[in-house]
C-alpha cells in the first residue's frame, strides 16, 4: 500500500483521522471474522482465549501477544506506509490489539491518556454505520491538550458536560 495522498495528509493534520477504505481485499476481512467467529461459538480452541456466552461477548485485549492471526493484522504491510506518513516519517509499532464483536463499548475517552503519543488504526471488518459499530471522533481534538478528570468537575472546564 502506498501512503497517504496529499488530500490525506492535510486531512490527517486537521482533523486528526483519515478513512482509508479498501485497505484490505473482502477476504482478508472474513477470514478475520470467521476466525474471531469460530473463538467466540467455541468450535475453535486456543490457548488463553476462552469462549464467552452472548451476554459477555465484549471485546479481546491484546489478542496478539497469545493469537498469531492477531498478531499478523496488528502488523499488517498495508498499514505500514500511511501510519508513517501520519508520524512524519517515523515508523509506528504496534502496542495493543482489541476486538469488539458488537460495536465498541468505549464511551468518550481520549486515547493518548492509555497511550501517550499514540496512533490508533481501526480496521472496520465489515460495513458498518450507526447501528453496528460506528467509531466517533471529535474532529481536531488532536490539537488539544490532554483532558482530566479535574476539566469536568464542578469548577472544570467543561463542568455539566
Amino acid at each position: 500500500m502506498a501512503g497517504l495522498t496529499v488530500q490525506q495528509k492535510s486531512d490527517f493534520e486537521e482533523h486528526g483521522f483519515v478513512a482509508i477504505e479498501g485497505l484490505l481485499a473482502d477476504q482478508e476481512c472474513d477470514r478475520f471474522v470467521d476466525h474471531m467467529v469460530r473463538l467466540l461459538d467455541g468450535s475453535k480452541q486456543l490457548e488463553g482465549f476462552a469462549p464467552r456466552t452472548v451476554g459477555e461477548r465484549g471485546r479481546t485485549h491484546n489478542q496478539h501477544v497469545y493469537d498469531s492471526l492477531a498478531l499478523e493484522y496488528l502488523i499488517l504491510p498495508q498499514l505500514r506506509a500511511p501510519l508513517r506518513d501520519c508520524f512524519n516519517g517515523d515508523e509506528a509499532e504496534g502496542i495493543q490489539t482489541m476486538y469488539f464483536w458488537e460495536g465498541s463499548e468505549q464511551r468518550r475517552h481520549q486515547d493518548q491518556y492509555y497511550l501517550p503519543a499514540c496512533i490508533s488504526a481501526w480496521l472496520a471488518f465489515m460495513d458498518v454505520d450507526e447501528s453496528n459499530g460506528t467509531i466517533y471522533v471529535q474532529p481536531g481534538s488532536h490539537r488539544n491538550r490532554l483532558l482530566t478528570k479535574a476539566d469536568f468537575e464542578e469548577s472544570g472546564e467543561f463542568a455539566g458536560w
